[in-house]
């Protein structure tokens, strides 16, 4: 599906995209790392140097929508800018190229839990005021059960600016709680109606509810 390569057992399956993933990282010799960008890095307002990182970007996102979430933040902050990229967001793709030369094979596994249950539940988090940009990135994960992988996962730029990092949080419970909904409701067309509260975890103490 895609270029996705499935592998079945009896109790799990797992998605990769191998070939796709080398591909991208190409023939050149590089030095892994273990995060995909730099935390203190400015990505977003340093000037604009010329070219476009559009078709290596739409590569990554490629794998980041399918088989590795954990490349979305990342390579949503990049897209801000993709069409005008400063030699910071050039040297981003590169960064999560290092880190998929990390481990090509990983992707998402699927496993059944101990008690065949299916219990929803989810994290959320957001980043407020980065390296000086007004509008936070929120972003949230949801799971079918402890030993499941991430059934969907999403990180986008807040829409409105915030007043407060735990306004902004808020904004990404509040973002979770609408995919919870249309999931919950997804399950039960299926046959696996969600009976209890969906569990949802944040850092930010002042935004719990």
């Amino acid at each position: 599906y895609i270029g996705v390569d499935i592998q079945r057992s009896q109790n799990e399956i797992t998605l990769t995209q191998v070939p796709y993933t080398k591909k991208i990282i190409g023939d050149e010799e590089i030095k892994p790392r273990q995060t995909p960008l730099n935390s203190t890095t400015d990505y977003l307002t340093s000037e604009p140097t010329g070219g476009t990182i559009l078709k290596e970007l739409g590569e990554l996102r490629h794998l980041a929508d399918r088989t590795r979430p954990d490349l979305q933040a990342a390579t949503s902050l990049l897209a801000r800018n993709a069409q005008t990229p400063s030699d910071n967001s050039k040297h981003g793709c590169h960064q999560i190229k290092r880190y998929l030369s990390t481990d090509p094979s990983k992707g998402i596994t699927y496993r059944s839990s101990a008690s065949k249950e299916i219990l929803l539940w989810g994290m959320c988090d957001a980043s407020y005021l980065t390296h000086g940009d007004s509008k936070s990135q929120l972003g949230f994960a949801l799971w079918l059960n402890l030993e499941s992988g991430i059934v969907i996962a999403k990180s986008q730029r807040d829409s409105t600016v915030s007043h407060s990092a735990t306004e902004a949080e808020i904004k990404a419970i509040d973002a979770a709680i609408k995919e919870i909904q249309w999931f919950r409701g997804f399950l039960k067309e299926i046959g696996y109606e969600q009976t209890q509260p969906t569990q949802l975890m944040t850092d930010k103490k002042s935004a719990i509810i």
